[in-house]
């Protein structure tokens, strides 16, 4: 087993320790990735990165039913009936299906030939979906896909292409070399001078830009950000922070062209280097300007799952933003980027399984010190791993949906203590029923801890 391999294996075993714990949807996901990215570099020990990793995966799944044919007629001896008979099937499919075809068109367009043949092909088509439905059954079909699952995982399918290709790749950037006969002029340096020096004036009019735009952002966002009358902060952060992640990400792009070939080995392109090396840390603090737009928006609004993802994506892209500085500086390859990103896209997802994100929301929103601006719909619909939390806090709702009710613009659905409690109650009666009913497969220690907990606050009510 390499390394690769191992660390895979380490976090998609501390992911289904968290199944286990805390038995949250993303730790499920997780482990499920982390499983399929495990079994293609046991399969494929060469691989190197994630993105390869899945593409192996993905490439496994899809020859699975074709292997599965092939060994299914391999299997069957050569001058046997069945073979025959599969060989006649093979020949017959094409004139079946023109038949189907010609069918359904002299029938659409002949209403005598449609009465004359309906009947029987009507009862034919009847019977036969009957049997398809009794051979594809909910129940078949999940067998089925399962049966394909694990021919992707266990078994090696699909052909070395994946692997092989990438192993043709390589951290550092190769400069290519246009070898010309002895006798002939040497080529000129003119059209990577041209490009050099448009890469230059466009670095020095975005990093112009961005300036300006980064120094606003510091005295306003950073330091001075009051919320003043009739200002939109839901435009201030969805819009906004949406606009300009996508700069940063066209700006990283922009940066993997300008930097993409032989212009990284331009015996003058030193000036250029620091330039994107600049416009890079300014996109750093742009990013870190977005971070700060989200955090003034929990402040008062509170948290919820896009807020949280919106600050994971941002640790992505200063990842990513610190490795496209290295791929510059160190004249690396865009593989390099594809590799390096894909091991810290693992690493962040792993790290966020790790944790109840339904339980932390509903803590902190519960005592967040804006009462009138809570989303308190969004309460019913997390985990019933909350449950106990908002029974023990039915008070601390009530007043947030006060504080509420007294704004100009309501934007929850209901108001009404009453209501919100009657929804706790049956969410609270299905979650007892359900657990009450499951067995040691679906046991996790989070819910385990909510039915006590439930149970205890049922027998102090009494």
């Amino acid at each position: 087993m390499t390394g690769r391999a191992k660390s895979i294996f380490a976090a998609m075993l501390l992911c289904a320790v968290m199944i286990v714990l805390q038995g949250t949807t993303l730790s499920v996901i997780a482990t499920l990735l982390l499983l399929a990215l495990f079994s293609a570099l046991m399969l494929e020990p060469t691989l190197r990165s994630v993105p390869a990793g899945i593409a192996q995966v993905l490439y496994n799944f899809v020859c699975v039913p074709q292997a599965f044919f092939e060994s299914l007629v391999g299997s069957v001896p050569e001058k046997s009936a069945s073979r025959r008979g599969m060989r006649w099937l093979k020949l017959l499919f094409f004139p079946v299906v023109a038949l189907v075809v010609y069918y359904w068109i002299y029938r659409a367009a002949n209403p005598k030939f449609e009465a004359l043949t309906a009947g029987v092909i009507d009862r034919f088509m009847d019977g036969f979906i009957n049997i398809l439905s009794n051979l594809f059954s909910d129940h078949g079909i999940f067998i089925l896909l399962l049966m394909v699952l694990c021919g992707a995982l266990i078994f090696k399918l699909a052909p070395g292409a994946i692997a092989d290709a990438e192993r043709a790749l390589s951290d550092a950037l190769s400069r290519v070399r246009v070898r010309r006969l002895h006798w002939k002029a040497p080529l000129s340096l003119n059209a990577l001078d041209r490009e050099r020096h448009i890469g230059m004036l466009l670095l020095i009019m975005m990093n112009s830009i961005l300036l300006v735009v980064n120094v606003i952002d510091i005295e306003w966002v950073w330091f001075g950000f009051v919320l003043e009358e009739g200002f939109s902060l839901k435009q201030f952060v969805h819009e906004g922070t949406w606009l300009l992640i996508i700069s940063i990400l066209l700006s990283m792009a922009i940066m993997l062209r300008l930097f993409r070939r032989n212009l990284n080995f331009h015996p003058r392109a030193i000036w250029l280097r620091r330039a994107a090396l600049l416009w890079i840390v300014q996109n750093a603090v742009l990013c870190i300007s977005v971070c700060i737009r989200n955090a003034h928006y929990i402040g008062f609004h509170g948290l919820a799952y896009k807020r949280i993802a919106v600050i994971a994506f941002l640790v992505l892209v200063l990842i990513g933003l610190a490795t496209l500085g290295w791929k510059v500086q160190k004249q690396r390859s865009a593989y390099y980027l594809w590799r390096v990103n894909g091991w810290a896209l693992v690493a962040v997802i792993t790290v966020m399984a790790c944790f109840n994100w339904d339980v932390i929301i509903v803590e902190h929103n519960l005592g967040h010190p804006n009462p009138a601006e809570i989303d308190t719909d969004n309460y019913l619909a997390l985990s019933d791993k909350v449950l106990p939390l908002l029974h023990a806090h039915e008070d601390v709702v009530a007043h947030q949906m006060e504080k509420h009710g007294r704004n100009r613009e309501l934007w929850t659905a209901t108001q009404d203590p009453t209501v919100f409690r009657e929804g706790l109650e049956r969410r609270t009666a299905s979650f007892m029923e359900r657990w009450r009913a499951a067995d040691l497969r679906s046991w996790t220690w989070a819910e385990q801890r909510t039915y006590d907990q439930l149970l205890k606050l049922t027998e102090q009510t009494k």
